[in-house]
């Protein structure tokens, strides 16, 4: 006889070291799971002090765990088989589960929340797994088991859990404020929003295109990327920002070897200004240290110096190899690699400065008068925001 799981378990990654906080970070994972199930009205979600209860009320199971896959701040989660409050219904439930699966050694792990229920965790466990053991030929492993039947019994019921899912652990996406996102197209930006937002970070995106010289479908390349994202964040705002007449005025009077490194200056002093409207206080960026000649100690030093936010870069330590990998894993490769140049590729030039000085970049800089630019270049920006879509779960 099949038994149909009801409920998924989903227990809280760091969340347990936040004490006082812990109710609020709780709260935050719960909404988040909530936006992330756009797909079903149906669900019925339950706070519990370490875990959150979703009741699936006959929606797909598989569904739901597909997208609990994708949000941060779980450890792990899995389908809940609940039973009656006695022993032989326990055991029952148990045995009846793990026939259906294919031979493995296992251990069974009861928690006993309910102390009125009489019998101690430790002879539950042993009595499931004797009950196992004799009608099965799974084997028990109490220390590296292949899986680990989980038993908790409850005030209002007993849930068993046989197959436990990884969560992407981190922090609930909006725990540790927001930060704005300089996200260019390539590979290297998609990737460390993500690791910006497994450690609790909202983001917004700022991209600067530079029409005609980047495309429509440059564009489009990073709308797709912040579409991939929304599976861990369900609504990004974009910022795009009419960076054309600012890079050409660079690249026509300033000394093409800092070039690139004014160039960023100025996306970093727009940036800034977006950030402070919106009450922002830190920037996030994609570089990776020694990667290019805008990502020195010198350069980054100069770079950093023409705004006063905080500034992120959650790649610093990662060579190109280890970001393609992580690219690759979280879907954003393929769309990456899209030949749809951005503004940081089409001006490119020979001899980049590495170790730029400071007081030079800035006489350079005398040489334009960006004080206009900049301010037409905002004015103009246009502000979309871009939301995970139920169409995506059909």
């Amino acid at each position: 006889m099949a038994i149909l799981a009801k409920h998924i378990i989903v227990h809280f990654a760091e969340l347990n070291t936040k004490g006082k906080n812990k109710s609020s970070f709780v709260k935050v994972l719960l909404r988040n799971i909530q936006k992330a199930c756009i797909f079903d009205n149906d669900l019925l979600f339950a706070r519990h002090h370490d875990h959150i209860l979703i009741e699936l009320n006959k929606t797909d199971a598989n569904q739901v765990m597909d997208t609990l896959s994708h949000v941060f701040g779980i450890s792990n989660y899995a389908l809940a088989y609940g039973c009656s409050k006695d022993i032989e219904s326990i055991t029952e439930t148990c045995v009846l589960l793990m026939k259906d699966v294919p031979v493995c050694s296992f251990k069974v792990d009861t928690r006993r929340k309910d102390k009125t229920f009489p019998i101690l965790s430790n002879q539950v466990s042993m009595e499931v797994g004797h009950a196992i053991l004799n009608v099965t030929e799974h084997t028990v492993d109490v220390h590296h088991p292949e899986r680990k039947i989980r038993i908790d019994i409850e005030d209002k019921g007993v849930f068993v859990c046989i197959e436990t899912v990884e969560g992407r652990q981190g922090f609930p996406v909006s725990t540790m404020g927001e930060a704005i996102m300089l996200l260019s197209g390539g590979i290297d930006s998609p990737v460390a929003a993500y690791l910006a937002m497994k450690r609790g970070v909202h983001i917004k995106c700022i991209h600067f295109a530079a029409p005609p010289y980047t495309s429509e479908q440059a564009l489009n390349k990073v709308k797709s990327l912040i579409q991939i994202l929304n599976q861990y964040q369900a609504k990004i705002d974009l910022y795009v920002v009419p960076f054309t007449e600012i890079q050409l005025e660079i690249y026509k009077k300033v000394n093409h070897s800092y070039a690139v490194t004014i160039m960023r200056r100025m996306m970093l002093r727009m940036a800034e200004q977006i950030a402070n409207r919106d009450h922002i206080t830190s920037i996030i960026t994609g570089e990776s240290l020694g990667q290019v000649a805008s990502q020195t100690l010198e350069s980054m030093l100069v770079i950093t110096a023409a705004q006063h936010l905080n500034i992120l870069r959650p790649l610093i330590t990662y060579d190109k190899n280890e970001i393609i990998a992580l690219a690759k894993s979280i879907k954003t490769y393929e769309t990456s690699i899209l030949p749809f140049e951005d503004c940081c590729t089409i001006f490119k030039v020979n001899s980049p400065v590495t170790k730029p000085r400071l007081y030079f970049v800035e006489h350079e800089e005398k040489r334009c008068d960006f004080t206009g630019m900049i301010e037409t270049a905002l004015e103009q920006t246009q502000l979309l925001s871009i939301e995970i879509q139920q169409e995506d779960f059909l």
